[in-house]
């Protein structure tokens, strides 16, 4: 049986999914590709296959309107397994949530803060090729 929090940190997730889906490009959304996806790279991941980098000024601007939940991770991506899930609402839209961009360009971020996604997508039983697919459209459903 899935925990309470484990429920709601997924459904965090599909709400930040379905909101890349929503309001990346198409070319955005064309730039995905699963054999190239690597989570723990910030050109790799998800919001940097997205935008160059998952510290572009796009991907704050993806992340402002996807994020309503960050992960706080003492070790960055590397502490995923232990993960403590909050219960407040957290969004990554100039509001404070513990992530720290660097300078208006916002070239360095503090990785110890990652968004419900970013934090999932490192997990074992991620289905990474589905969230491809979907944000893509290439296939119409989801389930975590």
């Amino acid at each position: 049986m899935i925990s309470q929090k484990r429920q709601k940190f997924l459904l965090d997730v599909m709400h930040e999914i379905d909101m890349l889906k929503l309001h990346a490009t198409d070319a955005e959304k064309a730039k995905l590709n699963f054999y190239e996806f690597d989570y723990d790279s910030p050109t790799r991941c998800i919001y940097g296959q997205l935008t160059g980098k998952c510290a572009s000024p796009r991907a704050k601007e993806l992340m402002g309107v996807a994020c309503i939940r960050v992960m706080h991770l003492d070790k960055g991506i590397s502490s995923v397994a232990n993960v403590e899930i909050d219960d407040e609402k957290f969004t990554i839209n100039g509001e404070y949530t513990g992530q720290t961009w660097d300078g208006t360009k916002w070239s360095i971020r503090n990785y110890s803060y990652l968004s419900a996604l970013e934090a999932y997508i490192a997990t074992k039983d991620a289905k990474n090729a589905d969230v491809i697919a979907y944000i893509k459209g290439e296939i119409e459903t989801l389930e975590l």
